[in-house]
């Protein structure tokens, strides 16, 4: 398991907002969202929504946050385009069987680590991005 360091309040406030903007820029559902953090119930992203001082983050959460955001970030590097790269999760790929990378992504953590692997390997790029 990935291990993430001690974060202040004010870095999980900030990584809180970041993957809040994520998703509106994926136009993700509230329902789609909870289950890419692995969460049930809307109450952990209308806390880190309301909030205007310093949070707590769970490990788990701040995993999650950091593999989607790299995730983000592989997409800026692979397109130009903002357009490819906040709608490329939502179609179907032929190195998914034909799935979306968002609906991989929803299968939890492997999910979201495959999509990150396989963009991570992407031959746009050339080499490994390990």
């Amino acid at each position: 398991m990935i291990e993430v360091p001690d974060m202040t309040p004010a870095s999980n406030t900030r990584a809180a907002t970041l993957i809040l903007r994520l998703f509106s820029l994926w136009n993700l559902s509230n329902e789609i969202a909870y289950k890419l953090l692995g969460h049930s119930s809307k109450s952990t992203l209308q806390s880190w929504e309301k909030n205007s001082g310093e949070l707590s983050i769970s490990q788990s959460d701040l995993i999650r946050i950091g593999a989607l955001l790299d995730i983000h970030a592989q997409l800026r590097t692979l397109f130009g385009s903002p357009e490819n790269v906040y709608h490329w999760i939502h179609r179907d790929n032929s190195e998914f069987s034909g799935h979306s990378p968002l609906s991989v992504m929803m299968s939890g953590e492997d999910g979201i680590g495959q999509v990150r692997q396989y963009l991570s390997w992407s031959p746009k790029l050339g080499q490994f991005q390990g």
